[in-house]
C-alpha cells in the first residue's frame, strides 16, 4: 500500500505520466542504460526460453530490453547509451554512440521517408504510398529502435507494469520528483523494458513537472542491481533545423 500523506502526490504524478507523451510533442533526451550480463543470461534466457546460441535472433522481449545487444561475453556491466530528438507524431532521429563517441546505429523519420543507418550504410524506404508530408500514423516516433527510451518519453506504456507498494519525494537533476517503489506485474500482463518482469523491486523516478521517467532501476532478491536506465539530458522545447530529420548521408557520420 501506498504511505500516508501521498495519495494526492501520487494521483498527480500517475496523470502527468498518463499524459506525458500528449503534452511534449517536442523534445530531446540522451540516456544512459545498464545492464548486468549475469541477469541477462542466467535468468532473462532461461525465461524466455533461449540459449546463448540464439542470441543473434533474439526475441522481442530480449530485444526490448537489450535495445543493441553486446558481446554475451561482456564483463558487467554492458552499457548502451543513445539520444533522440523527437517532434511528434512523425518526425524523429535515434542515435546509439559508440565507445569512442561516433554514431554506430541511427535511425529516425522525416515524416515521409524512414531512414536507417546500420552497419556504415544508409537505407531508406516509404512506409506508406501516399504523397506528402506527415503520412505516418501517430505513435510512428515509437519505431525508435529502443524500448526503454519509448517508455521514458511516453510513461504511460510502462504504468501498468509496476505495481507501487510505496512512493517518496526527492530531489533529481532535472528537479523534483516522486520515486514509485514496487514490484513488476507478470510479463503475461504487460510487457515493460523499465520494469523487469524477472526483478524482485522495481523503482522509478518521475519529473514532477513533465511526467516523464528519468530514473529506473531494477534489483535482484540479494539488492544487486540488475538494470538501470538514467536520462543525462531532458529538453522539453528544441530548436528543429532542416537537418534535424533530413535522411542523412553516409559521411555525415564519419
Amino acid at each position: 500500500m501506498l504511505e500516508a500523506g501521498f495519495p494526492k502526490i501520487v494521483g498527480s504524478v500517475l496523470i502527468s505520466m498518463v499524459t506525458a507523451d500528449m503534452r511534449h510533442t517536442r523534445l530531446a533526451v540522451s540516456l544512459v542504460s545498464m545492464y548486468d550480463e549475469r541477469y541477462l543470461n542466467d535468468i532473462v534466457l532461461p525465461q524466455i526460453g533461449a540459449s546463448q546460441t540464439q542470441l543473434a535472433t533474439p526475441s522481442r522481449l530480449l530485444g526490448g530490453l537489450l535495445p543493441r545487444r553486446r558481446e554475451v561475453h561482456q564483463s558487467p556491466p554492458t552499457v548502451v547509451r543513445s539520444r533522440a530528438w523527437i517532434e511528434k507524431p512523425d518526425r524523429w532521429r535515434y542515435e546509439e554512440p559508440d565507445d569512442s563517441g561516433a554514431v554506430a546505429l541511427a535511425h529516425g523519420s522525416d515524416g515521409v521517408t524512414r531512414w536507417a543507418y546500420v552497419d556504415g550504410s544508409i537505407r531508406q524506404w516509404k512506409p506508406t504510398p501516399e504523397t506528402g508530408a506527415r503520412q505516418l500514423p501517430p505513435t510512428a516516433w515509437q519505431q525508435a529502435p529502443n524500448q526503454p527510451l519509448r517508455e521514458i518519453i511516453d510513461p504511460s506504456l510502462v504504468l501498468p507494469a509496476l505495481a507501487i507498494e510505496s512512493a517518496e519525494e526527492r530531489e533529481t537533476a532535472f528537479g523534483r520528483a516522486v520515486r514509485l517503489s514496487g514490484h513488476p506485474r507478470s510479463a503475461d500482463i504487460v510487457e515493460s523494458a523499465l520494469v523487469s518482469p524477472w526483478a524482485e523491486q522495481c523503482v522509478i523516478d518521475v519529473h514532477c513537472l513533465t511526467g516523464i521517467v528519468v530514473a529506473a532501476c531494477n534489483f535482484g532478491t540479494n539488492g544487486q542491481c540488475l538494470t538501470q536506465h538514467s536520462l543525462e539530458t531532458l529538453q522539453t522545447s528544441i530548436e528543429i533545423t532542416s537537418e534535424t530529420f533530413a535522411v542523412p548521408t553516409r559521411d555525415s557520420f564519419s
